[in-house]
Formats: C-alpha cells, sequence, structure tokens
C-alpha cells in the first residue's frame, strides 16, 4: 500500500511540474516570451497610428478609373495561356514554330502544324473551365457582363494562340498567293478552339475535349478528309469545305453563348 502511494505522490508531482512548465514553454521560441513581457500604453499606439496618417491627404490620391473594356480581359487571359503548364515545352514549340518557317510545305502543313497545335491542347482544355476547377466560377458569372467581356476575351486569347503559332504556314501560303490554304487555317484555328470552349461549357471539364482533339490530330495525320480542320488535304470542292467549317465554327459559338448565359442566370 505503501508503495502505491508513493508512486502515486511521483505521478502527481510530475504532472505537477509539466503543468508549471507549460505556462512558460513556447516551443524554444524565447522571443515570444519576450514580446509577451513588453506592454504599450494605449496612449503610445494611439499616438503610432495618428504618425502613420500624418501628413495623408485625400486629395492628393489618384482618382478612380474604371475600364469596362475587355482589352485587359484579352491580355490577362493570353498570359495564362502563356504561363500554363511546363515552360520547358515552350522549348519544343520554339522548335517545332521555326522549323514551320524552313521545313518544306508537304511536311510542315499536314503535319508538323497540326502537332504544334495539338500540344497546346492542356492549355486550350482549360480555357473556359479553370473557373470551375478553382471554385472561383460564382465570382467569374457575376461578374460586369461575363457574356460581353470575359466569355469573349478567352476565345480572343485562344484564337490568338493558335493564329500566332500557324503564322509560319501562314505567311508561307500568302506569300505562294494560296489564300484558300490561308483562310482555311484561320478557319481551323478558331475551330479548334471554339471546340474547346463548346465542350468545356457544356461538361464543365477538360477530357472530353482532350480526347476529341486527340482523335482529331490523328485522323488528320493519318490524311482522313472528314477531320481535316486545317484545309491541308486536296478537296473536290474548297469553297464547300470552308462554308461547312464555317457553319460548324457558328453553331459551336451559339451554343457556347446559349449554356454560358444559362448558367450565369442559375447560379
Amino acid at each position: 500500500m505503501a508503495f502505491l502511494i508513493s508512486r502515486i505522490a511521483w505521478m502527481g508531482s510530475g504532472l505537477g511540474i509539466v503543468y508549471l512548465s507549460s505556462l512558460y514553454f513556447h516551443r524554444f521560441d524565447f522571443k515570444q516570451r519576450l514580446r509577451k513581457n513588453k506592454t504599450h500604453r494605449p496612449e503610445e499606439k494611439q499616438e503610432s497610428g495618428t504618425a502613420k496618417l500624418k501628413g495623408l491627404r485625400l486629395d492628393t490620391l489618384p482618382a478612380l478609373s474604371y475600364n469596362y473594356g475587355i482589352y485587359p480581359f484579352v491580355k490577362t487571359e493570353f498570359l495564362m495561356l502563356i504561363r500554363h503548364g511546363n515552360k520547358w515545352l515552350w522549348l519544343l514549340n520554339a522548335a517545332l514554330w521555326l522549323a514551320l518557317c524552313l521545313a518544306p510545305m508537304e511536311i510542315a502543313y499536314p503535319y508538323m502544324l497540326p502537332i504544334i497545335l495539338f500540344l497546346q491542347v492542356t492549355r486550350w482544355s482549360e480555357l473556359v473551365t479553370k473557373e470551375k476547377t478553382n471554385r472561383v466560377h460564382y465570382f467569374a458569372y457575376a461578374s460586369y457582363k461575363p457574356l460581353r467581356r470575359l466569355l469573349p476575351a478567352q476565345i480572343l486569347a485562344g484564337v490568338m494562340l493558335a493564329i500566332v503559332l500557324s503564322l509560319p504556314i501562314i505567311i508561307r501560303c500568302a506569300l505562294l498567293s494560296n489564300y484558300y490554304e490561308v483562310l482555311s487555317i484561320i478557319n481551323g484555328s478558331i475551330f479548334i478552339v471554339m471546340l474547346a470552349v463548346a465542350l468545356g461549357v457544356l461538361t464543365g471539364g477538360k477530357k472530353l475535349y482532350e480526347v476529341g482533339f486527340f482523335m482529331i490530330t490523328y485522323s488528320v495525320i493519318n490524311k482522313l478528309p472528314i477531320a481535316d480542320y486545317l484545309g491541308s488535304l486536296p478537296h473536290q470542292d474548297m469553297n464547300f469545305f470552308m462554308a461547312i467549317l464555317l457553319a460548324i465554327n457558328l453553331l459551336l459559338i451559339a451554343i457556347s453563348f446559349i449554356v454560358r448565359n444559362y448558367q450565369t442566370s442559375h447560379l
């Protein structure tokens, strides 16, 4: 019995020592203890606050400026597209872009151009889905005129990136007076971006577009005429082909704006 009482006493004294030490223990951060001991008088705090505001005049502050245009959105979306993904991938993009300038047209147009565009699949697939992915779509959809500013800016930024990457082939076709090919490349650039926008708006994800873009690129490289969105393959009636692709682009634009309008009004 005496042994049990002595053990309980030792345990109690140990717990007491631990409790007393916890009052002064700050995870070996002695500066925290020193800061806690420092006391400031209310007069000193008030004086320091007024000292910061001393010399501040509201009439000298610049006036607020509002910009409801679309240009800042286009610039921001374009920069986000460029900065998205692995930075080292731009070395491959730059190498392919230079190769488009030097390689024969029989290789550059039907093979290399679809490949360099497909390398941007992860950028375009998140063009209109990043708001939902990052759970900020409530703020984006509730912004000022999202259908006139945000969505058109995203589309323009995506098309600009596609045209910049296709610029060597566009210039070479223009120098050869192949204006049908120039219009086909621009039309195809709009198509591949609008496909990303429409599928992203409809599904809210990026997987469907990534799989679809891969299948289209695979079909183009294997010279399947029905998937020739860039106009690199011969067609019996080029005007009819361009009209069909233009109609598809207009349909994708209409679907994107109608569905996004419904989403913004039903948050």
